[in-house]
């Protein structure tokens, strides 16, 4: 159960716009920038995924032994989704240097 989940990433990660430049000029290295950026949006999608997944689970009486399971399969659906959608980003980025 997925609700297009690497669009929220790429869209978190791509929010500086206008004030691009600025960041860049921070004191901190913008690769870890990124990185804290992208695991920041990572860990509001698989909450918000999550949240959703049991708020359903628990309309349909879902089983708690099958819970679990569900649980498991969002959280490493979601880490792999969204890194599949940060190295999709980063070849995107390396043509913009280009």
């Amino acid at each position: 159960m997925t609700f297009n989940a690497y669009a929220l990433v790429g869209n978190i990660i791509s929010l500086d716009g206008e004030n691009f430049e600025m960041m860049r000029s921070f004191p901190i290295k913008f690769t870890h920038y990124l990185k804290i950026k992208f695991w920041l949006a990572t860990g509001i999608q698989i909450s918000l995924t999550i949240i959703l997944s049991l708020a359903i689970a628990f309309f349909i009486r879902l089983k708690i032994e099958l819970i679990l399971p569900l649980l498991s399969g969002i959280i490493l659906s979601q880490i792999a989704g969204c890194l599949y959608d940060d190295l999709w980003f980063h070849a995107f980025w390396q043509v913009l240097q280009d």
